[in-house]
């Protein structure tokens, strides 16, 4: 099972589309989710998770890139990460903010590579009688905005080849 630390690396498949995932389809791998709540202000980076916030600041490293990685596209391998810093004191006072869902998915706790899709859910409106809605449908109203693979395989052939395993077990 993957950790988040310095060492953790978010993977992306460059030009994959993102309206291109059914999450149903990897409901059966599906592990967890959080909600954070995410705020951007003049002062900087903040998150809010389970009633505790935290100043966020952004370590940066550069990017790298390995070509024809996966049905011919580009992996782009990002090892930049936030430090948390609790925060114990006020909040900013003006700030926005958006409310993001995180999906996690992999095949069992041996997984070096765990698919992980952010996004928000959309305002529902239920009118009264309706029998019809879906509400325990985790997807229903669902946006995915972002996802990635997160890793911490050591070099390129250990991740193509965890990579490949996860991809074949999630098809």
């Amino acid at each position: 099972m993957v950790k988040m630390s310095s060492k953790t690396k978010k993977l992306y498949l460059d030009d994959y589309p993102i309206s291109n995932l059914n999450l149903e389809r990897f409901d059966p791998f599906f592990k967890s989710f959080k909600n954070d709540i995410m705020l951007v202000s003049s002062q900087g980076l903040f998150s809010i998770r389970n009633s505790k916030v935290a100043s966020l600041k952004s370590v940066d490293k550069p990017l790298r890139f390995v070509d024809d990685f996966f049905e011919g596209r580009r992996l782009i391998i990002d090892e930049s990460y936030f430090e948390e810093e609790r925060v114990f004191s006020q909040l900013p006072f003006s700030f926005d903010y958006v409310n993001r869902m995180t999906f996690t998915y992999y095949v069992d706790d041996s997984s070096k590579v765990h698919l992980v899709v952010e996004g928000v859910y959309t305002p529902v409106f239920i009118q009264v009688g309706d029998t019809n809605v879906e509400l325990k449908n985790k997807y229903r109203n669902f946006k995915p905005t972002n996802f990635y693979f997160l890793t911490n395989c050591r070099d390129e052939m250990e991740l193509r080849d965890e990579f490949l395993l996860s991809m074949l077990a999630l098809a």
